[in-house]
């Protein structure tokens, strides 16, 4: 119940979609069994820190920040840090401790891409993530709770979210409405996420 009020304090009113993401519980992972089992034998053991706990894991899309070709990932969140891990294999692809997230932002449209903007003052930072989920609101809610990351949430209203590249670089993620829902790269060069307009009965305050 408490994952359910802070979603509500972060996305009622703000983003469209959140309506329909409060009509079952949020839980702990989001990953079948074989995929579970994976992440036991292979991030618990060669990953994670030995004092780490695993909070939450679900699959999500990541697009690269250069191109933006779209790569399947599972994101793990635990007492310390937030992990992308390659889908087949469950090695490690991103790690970044929650100090260093500075932002995590999301549309108002119905969409399921959220950014984590991360400090780039850190060594070794290559950028901004861009993830894409069909469970976004419970995804950025499970990041908020266990990164202590409430105040670094925004539901960015404008058409346009830039994010940051390494060596000082700015992409940026272009949304629009149409008929079908897509991410993908525009003739621009830019991100764009073409968002289909939510049920009206989804626009009913729950």
């Amino acid at each position: 119940m408490e994952e359910k009020v802070v979603a509500e304090s972060l996305f009622k009113g703000k983003k469209e979609n959140y309506p329909g993401s409060i009509k079952e519980m949020f839980v702990d992972s989001r990953l079948e069994n074989t995929q579970q089992n994976m992440l036991w034998s292979t991030f618990d053991t060669k990953v994670k820190q030995a004092d780490e706990k695993v909070q939450y894991s679900a699959p999500v899309t990541k697009f690269d920040r250069h191109g933006y070709k779209s790569r399947k990932r599972v994101m793990v969140l635990t007492d310390k840090h937030l992990y992308l891990l390659d889908e087949k294999s469950y090695l490690l692809k991103d790690k970044v401790p929650y100090q260093q997230i500075t932002g995590v932002l999301t549309s108002s449209f119905s969409d399921g891409v959220f950014v984590i903007t991360i400090n780039m003052d850190e060594n070794g930072s290559k950028g901004d993530l861009i993830l894409h989920s069909d469970r976004v609101v419970e995804n950025v809610t499970k990041i908020v709770i266990h990164g202590k990351k409430s105040d670094a949430c925004r539901v960015i209203s404008e058409t346009s979210i830039t994010h940051g590249i390494s060596g000082g670089k700015k992409g940026c993620i272009e949304f629009t409405r149409g008929q079908t829902s897509a991410v993908k790269k525009a003739k621009n060069g830019n991100l764009c996420v073409v968002c289909t307009m939510p049920f009206v009965s989804n626009l009913i305050p729950q």
